[in-house]
């Protein structure tokens, strides 16, 4: 992995969230690719993204934002 030294600092089970958060960024792109045609603006790409953002709920980034948030509490206890 390019970014191995963040890895060193956060424990496994969040940098496993980390990972997970990533991928569904780049599926929700994909989707959003799938949904607006290969051929759409990126006006067209931005909307269908959004749309996508706004039916699925909380992302995976929000949680692993949540879940960073949480552990830098506990070391900063």
């Amino acid at each position: 992995e390019h970014n191995i030294t963040q890895q060193v600092y956060v424990s496994p089970k969040l940098w496993e969230i980390i990972q997970f958060a990533r991928d569904d960024a780049v599926q929700m792109l994909s989707l959003a690719l799938e949904a607006s045609g290969p051929e759409a603006s990126g006006r067209e790409f931005g909307k269908s993204l959004l749309e996508l953002i706004r039916k699925r709920g909380p992302s995976a980034l929000d949680k692993a934002l949540l879940a960073i948030k949480k552990e830098a509490a506990i070391i900063l206890e």
